[in-house]
């Protein structure tokens, strides 16, 4: 392939890429990240907010809040803008994804990389919305194209360290990325004491700093094993601890994987997850598992002294590697394993780029094999946009019932509704639509409204860890709050489970008694949003 049919082919991926991803931001229903990088990442941004203080969770690592909350304050409250920033940021990882292909193995890889990565539908859900994936992936992927794209040095192999380092502002899931690189500095690259030394002082840096910072940042230890009886004596608990109902809360509607309190059952279920795992990206397996049979990366093609590019093999097991992490690192929640293996899938991409190529080259002397090689990549190409479809896409597609402007009307008719410097606002529901209305409800409200209502009693357990419960039923429902905002199928989850019974008994006596219910605004189909005004208030 010619610099000018790759320029050609590269283009046309850019425009397929934008293609694909525009439509997905625009149709694809909005998640809990999405609500919680936008409506709390605005807050962050403009000061208001400490992502470790007492009404908020504090879960979370910053960069996102950072990125997609800069994205509110510049273009004012806009799920679409920040899906654009997403969109934008993957134009990065689809840029590295192709240039690294390109120097390892050259233009028929790279055009296979790229393609791969921007017609798989599941993966595009990810990367089309406000997530987590495109920075993760993005940061992953500059790490190896510093580590492995020029000659050799120290202050190369620092400046990769650093770069995977960031990672640790990214999410929590990823940080098993920094040790994997470490040790391949470490030990394979660097020989001199002193190198090593500044290596490991750079991979340590940005967590010691971000602990050092603020002493609320060591609210982050109580979702840690062993580390979380650290913070307990200070009030800090992992709103995980405090759900009375585990076994109900974290049934799945699509696959049958079951919360796991024993060590033998989690394994059991890790077994389930994994086979999910596989069926979510079976095409892409299929793929890596017949290119593998054609181009073996245990043998080298004849005539060649090096074996593999040294960074091929990094990123092919630094994939597997995050994958078996992801199924560790989530703990008993053992059916959310797969979907944070959406971030690594740049890697594999990759990896099945430069093997195609490898196959291409390999089976020269063999037109039969190279068909079948180019018929697995043509199949994923055609299949994975509507095989492996976006947990977010809604069964049905019309222009009517698209995401984004769903949402702007509702949250158009929320304004309407509710003053807009009134801050006392109790809410059951969704918060992007009251982010978007600049309608702020009560801080703990604000986020994970599908976690955060607890059923404890005792205000001491989970105060300082960002939940609310009766105590706040009463005093926001029973004086404070001047409006309420309920989402029906949100009051209806917690209401049928048996610990919830009597708080949401509560809420509906306080709400029929103190309340009037002004309208009941229409989202997308299968949403609404009660909007109810103190009595008197009118």
């Amino acid at each position: 392939m010619s610099r000018c049919q790759a320029g050609v082919v590269a283009g046309c991926l850019v425009v397929a890429f934008l293609a694909m991803s525009l439509f997905l931001a625009w149709f694809l229903v909005d998640h809990d990240y999405e609500a919680e990088y936008l409506a709390l990442g605005d807050l962050v941004v403009r000061g208001n907010l400490n992502l470790y203080q007492d009404e908020v969770t504090g879960q979370w690592v910053p960069m996102p809040f950072w990125v997609y909350g800069l994205s509110q304050v510049v273009f004012g409250p806009s799920l679409l803008a920040g899906r654009l920033v997403s969109i934008a940021l993957t134009l990065g990882v689809l840029a590295l994804v192709y240039a690294l292909a390109l120097r390892w193995r050259g233009p028929l890889a790279a055009a296979v990389a790229a393609g791969l990565l921007c017609t798989n539908g599941l993966v595009m859900g990810y990367f089309a919305t406000v997530h987590f994936s495109p920075l993760a992936a993005l940061l992953m992927l500059a790490g190896v194209f510093v580590l492995f794209s020029g000659p050799l040095g120290p202050s190369r192999d620092l400046l990769a360290m650093a770069v995977f380092s960031l990672l640790f502002l990214v999410k929590p899931h990823y940080w098993p990325a920094i040790p994997f690189a470490l040790m391949y500095i470490v030990l394979w690259r660097q020989p001199a004491l002193r190198t090593r030394l500044a290596v490991v002082a750079v991979a340590l840096a940005v967590p010691a700093i971000f602990f050092v910072w603020d002493v609320r940042h060591l609210k982050m230890l109580a979702y840690m094993p062993i580390v979380k009886a650290w913070v307990a004596p200070l009030g800090y608990h992992s709103w995980h601890t405090l759900v009375e109902d585990p076994e109900v809360l974290w049934v799945s509607d699509y696959v049958d994987v079951v919360y796991a309190a024993t060590m033998p059952e989690r394994v059991v279920q890790i077994v389930k997850s994994f086979g999910f795992f596989v069926k979510r990206y079976a095409i892409w397996l299929v793929v890596l598992g017949g290119l593998t049979m054609l181009a073996p990366p245990w043998r080298r093609r004849e005539g060649e002294s090096a074996g593999r590019p040294a960074g091929e093999k990094f990123c092919f097991w630094l994939f597997w590697y995050l994958v078996a992490w992801q199924f560790v690192i989530v703990g008993v929640y053992i059916k959310q394993a797969f979907a944070y293996v959406g971030a690594l899938t740049p890697l594999l991409a990759l990896s099945m780029g430069c093997l195609f190529a490898d196959a291409w080259e390999r089976r020269r002397t063999a037109p039969a094999l190279r068909t079948a090689a180019v018929a697995l990549v043509l199949l994923a190409l055609i299949l994975s946009p509507w095989v492996h479809r976006s947990h977010y896409m809604a069964r049905t597609v019309s222009l009517a019932d698209a995401a984004v402007p769903g949402l702007n009307r509702a949250a158009a008719r929320i304004a309407a509704l509710i003053p807009a410097d009134e801050r006392r606002v109790f809410s059951l529901a969704n918060p992007l639509p009251l982010h978007l209305a600049q309608r702020l409800p009560y801080l703990r409200q604000y986020h994970q409204y599908y976690m955060v209502f607890t059923s404890a009693r005792d205000p001491r357990l989970y105060t300082r860890s960002g939940l609310w419960g009766m105590t706040e039923i009463e005093q926001w429902l029973g004086s404070d709050a001047r409006y309420a905002v309920i989402e029906p199928k949100v009051i209806t989850f917690y209401g049928a489970r048996q610990p919830y019974k009597e708080p949401v008994a509560r809420i509906e006596t306080l709400l029929a008694a103190r309340f009037d219910l002004l309208e009941t605004v229409q989202g997308r189909v299968g949403e609404a949003y009660r909007i109810y005004r103190r009595k008197g208030e009118g």
